[in-house]
């Protein structure tokens, strides 16, 4: 009998990248600020 477990480390099967994305792009705008796409991603 074999016991298999599969965890998403890289986000191959769940996107969570993009809701993450999302989320702080509305915190920020939210606050009158300007979301920068490009700072995002050395954020992260």
């Amino acid at each position: 009998m074999f016991t298999t477990a599969i965890f998403d480390m890289d986000g191959l099967l769940l996107d969570s990248e993009r809701p993450t994305r999302e989320v702080w792009k509305k915190i920020i705008t939210d606050q009158e600020l300007v979301f920068d796409h490009a700072f995002y991603l050395t954020a992260v």
